[in-house]
């Protein structure tokens, strides 16, 4: 059972519970409830009537199918009349729960980064949680233990790279374990040396031996919040490292997730002076966090470009998601300017007679079917590198691929039909007018001319200047670098 409140300016007609699997928006239910209006006057209510809001208090019992989903990380909301609001949450709400019948464990917990209720459901009961709680209390390994990852159900970034150079290079000092669930989306396989599934008992084991946990999103992915629970002495002395998942530059509404005050990592990795700048200044991080190691899946991406020939009549498309898209019908897509626009510049370049890739964010997976007549092929997002070294330059709009696309020296095709309601000179942080990391397109000619043009060009780079600018080292020593960067961490646990 959750317990909490909301509070509205109206008197709703439906109220809906939701619990959703994090990053899986196909594993979701609503639960009905009914809510009151609390029987005590207190000051939060009093400050509620003079604002014309009404504090409504609800209990819900979660019948979810819990039997059936993984030992993952649960998201959860209130539907309002089908307009999704914040919960409060009851203080007795918040903790650690066990069903032994079931041997299920649940952590109701609050997610700092962004401020909202999830649940972590673990497939086991309450003999573990006391074990973990035993092991808490014994000393950390003379080894580094290092716990990385991404999302729960991701393996393809920065986290993987780095877990693979240091189990490939065997360092005696550093014990490395990768956390991902077993049936992720890129079939990461979890039988392999060094790889657990996330929510195991030994997921939790090595979180608690960890002297350094490094991630590309939130901590929390990999080093859950059950373990804070568990053990706050251990969870708070863990060094925490974010190895981003992108080079920051576009996106000032992450500062609100990743600011030193709400997340206070102990380090951050970024590939340039420029990105160290940013983090100092908007995510008031000083100097002595941010280190300028390069990112790991970059060093892989430099060995392969150096071989590697690219075909001179394929395009490759990558475009980023717009909120709210994943949670459209396929039918809402259609209609959405969104696709209607991207479908116009797909077949452009169809028309030019060049052969067009796809690789859809993963937050659009589920409406492969729109694109599939507009394109040659889609593929997915763990051949990303091989697929942008194969192609001639990169067409995308605000995602970070586009430094990658930069890193390896592709002209980069920015297509931004929706840059004012985007709010992109509002959201970035660098001057759009001359540091953006690609050609600028408002609309689908330009788009398609400035493609004609370089195609004419042999598809000559001419962003080294926006390079030099993002990348600090050209080299493929990025791992190496984070690599000290942990042992430096790990010696002020």
């Amino acid at each position: 059972m959750v317990s909490g409140w909301i509070v509205l300016n109206h008197t709703p007609t439906e109220v809906s519970f939701i619990v959703r699997k994090f990053r899986e928006e196909t594993i979701s239910e609503k639960f009905p409830i009914e809510i009151s209006k609390p029987l005590k006057r207190g000051f939060s209510n009093k400050i509620a009537r003079l604002l014309r809001l009404t504090r409504h208090d609800f209990e819900v019992v979660l019948d979810f199918p819990w039997a059936d989903v993984p030992s993952s990380i649960y998201g959860t909301g209130i539907s309002v009349d089908d307009r999704v609001t914040t919960i409060n949450t009851m203080s007795n709400a918040l903790g650690i729960f066990s069903d032994d019948t079931a041997g299920r464990t649940y952590c109701v917990f609050i997610e700092s980064s962004v401020r909202v209720l999830r649940i972590e459901m673990y497939h086991f009961g309450s003999h573990v949680v006391e074990d973990l709680r035993a092991r808490s209390l014994a000393p950390r390994s003379d080894r580094i233990g290092v716990v990385l990852g991404e999302y729960t159900n991701i393996a393809r970034d920065n986290g993987r790279a780095l877990f693979e150079y240091l189990h490939s290079h065997a360092d005696a000092d550093v014990d490395a374990s990768y956390i991902v669930e077993p049936n992720n989306l890129d079939d990461y396989d979890v039988n392999q040396p060094g790889v657990l599934p996330f929510g195991s008992r030994e997921h939790l084991e090595r979180c608690l031996d960890a002297h350094v946990c490094a991630f590309t999103h939130h901590r929390n992915y990999v080093y859950p919040a059950i373990i804070e629970m568990i053990s706050p002495e251990r969870y708070n002395s863990t060094r925490t490292l974010f190895l981003q998942h992108g080079i920051t530059a576009m996106k000032k509404s992450v500062a609100r997730h990743y600011s030193k005050n709400r997340v206070d990592y102990s380090a951050i990795s970024v590939c340039s002076q420029l990105e160290r700048e940013i983090f100092r200044n908007h995510f008031s991080y000083d100097s002595s966090s941010v280190f300028v190691t390069g990112f790991p899946r970059y060093d892989t991406l430099f060995r392969k470009a150096k071989s590697a020939e690219a075909d001179p009549d394929q395009v490759l498309f990558f475009p980023t998601w717009r909120a709210g898209l994943e949670k459209m019908t396929t039918e809402e897509v259609f209609d959405n300017e969104f696709f209607v626009r991207w479908q116009q510049a797909m077949k452009g370049v169809s028309d030019m007679g060049l052969r067009s890739v796809l690789i859809l964010h993963p937050m659009l997976h589920r409406h492969r079917a729109l694109f599939e007549d507009h394109v040659d092929e889609i593929r997915s997002t763990t051949t990303f590198q091989d697929t942008l070294l194969q192609s001639s330059c990169l067409i995308t709009d605000y995602s970070s691929v586009s430094f990658d696309a930069l890193f390896v020296k592709k002209p980069v095709f920015l297509f931004q039909f929706d840059q004012e309601s985007y709010g992109l000179r509002e959201e970035a942080f660098i001057d759009v007018e001359s540091q953006l990391p690609g050609h600028v397109s408002l609309s689908l000619d330009p788009l398609l001319q400035d493609v004609s043009a370089s195609r004419a060009g042999n598809w000559r780079f001419k962003l080294q200047r926006q390079r030099d600018t993002y990348f600090d080292a050209e080299d493929d020593q990025n791992s190496a670098r984070t690599l000290d960067l942990i042992k430096a961490l790990a010696m002020t646990n």
